[in-house]
């Protein structure tokens, strides 16, 4: 975790007076506090935001369903935790104990052992836990509102660097509650407003997840002409209220890559995109680039060059012969690719030889 202090005192760091200043007495505060950067273990976005993400800021991880964003969340959270940074993780959409088992894999353990109810397993957990930071909070428990889990992430900080970690935007509950009758665009905007709030004045880094809307489910070039903040699902105050946001969209015929892309950035310059590659071992997630992807596989770019060909056919059933002709090079090198992802149930084949992407109800269609 990159980390620039400033010697000032922790007293200024943590002033929460609602007293207005003049422009004069703020420009003798101005800046000086203790400066510490997060970093989020991925270089583009470490580099986009000068180093790292900031305390008193909200960011805010949008994504679909599978995308990876409650991953990237809790990998974020592991590696804070296990740095020394004091960490609450509000867990109001996945439960606790699922949480938890992504914890125990970025750690080394076994999913499957923790699922069984393995007791050395367990056991090397609850040590792990012990040995961090870490305050995890399940959303349907007594005093799991923002509010409170703030509040106590305040005291178990004591002035020390502090994040948390809210998942999700839309399931989270708040001590301010929405008119009677209001729609959940008014309840997202609650939510805003009370992660900024413990942001400001409780001097936290606030990490929301958020659902996007499903027209942004798919791929980046489907939205290319909309507003990309537009892609928060009822996104009320969330262009306004965030810092950083950041959007992550699974690739059509991949079950691990994604597109992540900056859409808004006042932490630094440049809204990047970028490729992530998730780890379904260890619930990680990774930054990658075609290089690196294409050593471990000499076949991957002819491989996304057939399924940029599907999708330019609109995902229609297209012959191997046609791939062939789409894409050129060696044949023998194209049909091998074929048979890789058809064996990786990234692609099937029809009953005239036609291939085609998964569909919902054929046996190969991702869960």
């Amino acid at each position: 975790i990159a980390r620039e202090l400033n010697a000032t005192s922790s007293q200024a760091a943590n002033d929460t007076t609602t007293v207005r200043l003049t422009p004069a007495q703020r420009a003798l505060r101005v800046g000086g506090r203790d400066i510490v950067r997060l970093s989020t273990g991925l270089p583009t976005l470490d580099g986009a935001t000068r180093g790292g993400l900031l305390l008193r800021k909200v960011v805010g991880v949008g994504g679909a369903p599978g995308a990876g964003k409650t991953a990237l969340a809790v990998q974020m959270a592991h590696g804070w935790a296990t740095a020394g940074i004091h960490v609450a993780f509000l867990a109001a959409d996945e439960d606790a104990d699922a949480i938890l088992i992504r914890f125990g894999q970025l750690a080394g353990l076994s999913r499957d052992a923790l699922e069984n109810g393995d007791a050395d397993t367990r056991a090397k957990l609850a040590a792990w836990c012990e040995s961090v930071p870490l305050m995890l909070v399940d959303g349907d428990d007594a005093g799991s509102t923002v509010e409170e889990v703030s509040k106590e992430l305040v005291e178990g900080a004591k002035g020390k660097p502090s994040a948390l970690v809210v998942d999700s935007l839309q399931t989270v509950r708040t001590k301010e509650l929405p008119p009677k009758g209001a729609d959940l665009r008014a309840k997202v905007n609650i939510v805003v407003r009370t992660l900024k709030h413990a942001a400001k004045v409780d001097g936290h880094l606030v990490v929301t997840t958020s659902e996007i809307a499903r027209s942004a489910y798919r791929n980046k070039d489907q939205a290319e002409n909309a507003n990309p903040l537009a892609a928060f699902k009822e996104s009320g105050d969330i262009e306004y209220g965030m810092g950083l946001a950041f959007v992550l969209t699974s690739r059509q015929g991949s079950s691990d890559l994604v597109d992540a892309t900056v859409v808004k950035n006042r932490l630094g310059q440049g809204k990047p995109a970028f490729l992530l590659r998730l780890d379904h071992t260890r619930a990680g997630v990774a930054e990658a680039n075609a290089s690196t992807i294409e050593t471990a596989d000499p076949l991957f770019l002819i491989k996304q060059e057939i399924k940029d060909a599907l999708e330019a056919h609109c995902g229609s059933p297209i012959s191997k012969t046609t791939i062939y002709e789409k894409i050129g090079g060696r044949k023998a090198a194209v049909l091998k690719a074929v048979a890789e992802l058809l064996d990786a149930k990234v692609l099937i084949e029809d009953r005239r030889g036609g291939l085609r992407f998964p569909l919902p109800g054929d046996a190969g269609y991702p869960r």
